[in-house]
């Protein structure tokens, strides 16, 4: 699949002191984009999250092409989730697997839908992931700070308090 015959979306997550206040966002353009964040959370975490916030706005009736610059989150939807299923939701050890109702509710989201991930490489000058990048580091020092996040709605540029 190619970015020609797809819809497009760059995500990013954020997080000042991983752990501590995280932010993440998604692009289409430097317009349209949506961002949000969590009080207490991880930079993995939030790489998830703009994951399925993208997936939510994205149109489900095309093929999708999500860019990001976390490799942690493409391995955990493209390979390591097929061993974690068979496991039970296990590492290969044994142990939790580390931000699971995220992964699975991102899981649940890609199920049915032709969906393909990009790596993309972060601070390089890529337009959507460089809003990204700036939405989700602004979405968390909003939060690190007790300020409205712009969480973008789809770049109506709406401002909502954090939970």
């Amino acid at each position: 699949m190619t970015g020609t015959d797809a819809f497009v979306v760059a995500t990013d997550g954020s997080c000042l002191g991983n752990p501590g206040a995280g932010g993440w966002a998604w692009a289409v353009s430097p317009q349209v984009w949506g961002a949000g964040g969590a009080v207490h959370t991880t930079n993995n975490a939030m790489e998830l999250q703009a994951i399925h916030q993208a997936l939510l706005f994205a149109p489900t009736d095309m093929p999708l092409v999500i860019e990001t610059d976390s490799a942690y989150s493409i391995s955990c939807l493209s390979s390591w989730i097929t061993g974690w299923k068979r496991n039970g939701w296990r590492t290969k050890t044994g142990g939790q697997v580390k931000n699971v109702a995220l992964i699975r509710a991102v899981d649940e989201l890609l199920t049915g839908r032709e969906v393909s991930f990009r790596k993309v490489k972060g601070h390089s000058g890529n337009l959507l992931n460089e809003v990204c990048d700036q939405r989700a580091r602004d979405a968390a020092a909003a939060i690190r700070s007790g300020r409205d996040v712009a969480v973008g709605a789809a770049g109506l540029g709406v401002r909502v308090r954090p939970r």
